[in-house]
């Protein structure tokens, strides 16, 4: 508690090389928290040189100290090979330490989202669409409180699960309710959800067409950040389909987008 006040300047001065010391002190004296935080203050280089090898460790102690986000840490880690050699296999079973929780911590949900995505794909398991959509939907339908992480984790499960919903040709109750979870995914701030409701509205997948609800998803996807969302409403913006015709509008969503990094909105914001 002492060195999160340090590191944070909650009621002392901002000092990150104390805090570090503190997080250390509490991660040999046993404390899980500690050792995330000790592993979190060498990943990010707060009040220490980064040391991303120096990050691992503190992270697998605090992993099998019983942190959850200690865990879900260590396995992007080994996922990515951040600190030593690429084991994907490793990481699933990291993450899936990380999403069934210890005594000390309920389950981290971004090790579940990152589970999910596994199963889904392959990356060290064999594929299971059966165990992501079924990881995806325990935190799609989980309650965060009033944590900004945790929500966002929500949002993104839901997104995930509803995009598993949409693909393909997916039979219509299927389709239903992969455009309800984007709509949810959304309204958590998911920008891949909102991008997923905008297109289930603006093609008829899993409901009738509907170019305004269609507009209004690409709008909000645009503004957390999404910039093939930002081309989408600016192309109708320029065709007043679902919305006002608005040229100016559209020129400025449209080098939004390319500002975001979306190729094609580059081509039609700065045309030769």
């Amino acid at each position: 508690h002492l060195a999160y006040d340090n590191a944070s300047g909650n009621g002392v001065p901002r000092d990150e090389a104390l805090a570090t010391r503190l997080y250390v002190k509490a991660c040999d004296l046993g404390d899980a928290k500690g050792c995330y935080n000790v592993g979190l203050m060498y990943a990010e280089g707060r009040g220490v040189e980064r040391d991303l090898a120096r990050a691992a460790q503190a992270y697998d102690e605090g992993c099998r100290n019983g942190s959850t986000m200690a865990c879900t840490n260590l396995g992007w880690f080994v996922q990515h090979g951040a600190a030593g050699a690429v084991d994907e296999a490793a990481a699933v079973a990291l993450y899936r330490r990380g999403c069934d929780g210890t005594r000390c911590e309920a389950p981290n949900l971004l090790g579940c989202v990152n589970l999910g995505r596994a199963l889904r794909d392959g990356i060290g398991t064999a594929r299971d669409p059966a165990g992501a959509a079924s990881t995806f939907e325990r935190v799609c339908d989980a309650d965060p409180g009033a944590a900004a992480g945790e929500q966002a984790q929500v949002g993104r499960a839901c997104a995930l699960l509803g995009g598993m919903h949409l693909a393909g040709s997916a039979p219509d109750a299927a389709a239903a309710r992969g455009r309800g979870l984007s709509e949810r995914a959304c309204e958590r701030g998911d920008d891949f959800g909102c991008f997923n409701a905008a297109t289930a509205h603006a093609t008829g997948l899993g409901g009738p067409v509907d170019d305004a609800r269609a507009y209004g998803y690409y709008e909000r996807g645009c503004d957390v950040g999404d910039a093939e969302s930002c081309f989408e409403q600016a192309r109708r913006l320029e065709a007043g389909r679902g919305t006002t015709h608005d040229a100016a509008r559209a020129r400025a969503v449209m080098q939004k987008a390319c500002t975001a990094g979306f190729a094609q909105a580059c081509a039609v914001a700065s045309p030769r």
